[in-house]
């Protein structure tokens, strides 16, 4: 019981040292776009947050020339649903506005859809041109894949009022994925990752100043 009690009295004092905040941020990633909710824990000039995030599926406009930019594809509620974790370092505070370095993770397992046209024929037995010509949309679903997006780079923190602030951050990384589909796997040379980005916007609430 003694070490119990001493546990609980170092966890709550690093609670007074420290400040927490909820954030909402909505972005845009490699894979598509999502918005997600975050708590953070802040001590000090580093932050450690961790959270959860629903993907939007995109309707249109899928790239023919990658795997996995842009396509991610929920087939069920569940595949919306991912996590989100990430650290930040603040390196310049001013009066209502701070500056910060970010490392952060992204989390989702759902399936890729990609569009394509094939041409399947043509509409008479000698044709003369493109309008004799006859195509079809094809639509693969692809999946499910497990991906990591990881992104570093740079934000800021606008304060509103007490406590609510406006963020905003950009980063580059590295996304690797793998498709768990046994009947369709795909394989990449070079390994499979691609090169990543993120570009977020969001505000947050502060319960509590860092005394």
């Amino acid at each position: 019981m003694k070490l119990t009690n001493l546990v609980v009295f170092i966890f709550f004092s690093f609670l007074g040292w420290s400040q927490f905040s909820l954030e909402s941020n909505f972005s845009s990633v490699h894979i598509g776009r999502n918005q997600n909710l975050t708590l953070n824990y802040q001590w000090n000039k580093l932050s450690l947050y961790s959270g959860v995030k629903y993907n939007f599926n995109k309707l249109d406009n899928f790239p023919v020339s990658t795997m996995i930019k842009k396509t991610a594809w929920a087939t069920k509620n569940s595949e919306n649903i991912g996590g989100v974790i990430g650290l930040k370092y603040d390196l310049v505070r001013l009066k209502n506005i701070s500056f910060f370095s970010f490392f952060e993770c992204q989390q989702s397992f759902t399936h890729t859809r990609h569009i394509s046209v094939i041409y399947v024929g043509s509409s008479v037995p000698n044709p003369t041109s493109e309008y004799d010509l006859v195509y079809q949309n094809r639509v693969d679903i692809i999946g499910p894949w497990w991906i990591f997006e990881n992104n570093i780079g740079l934000g800021y923190h606008v304060e509103i009022s007490k406590g609510l602030y406006l963020t905003s951050k950009a980063g580059i990384g590295i996304v690797a994925f793998k498709n768990t589909d046994e009947k369709n796997i795909v394989i990449f040379s070079g390994g499979n990752w691609e090169f990543s980005e993120i570009l977020s916007f969001g505000i947050g609430y502060k319960f509590n100043k860092s005394k």
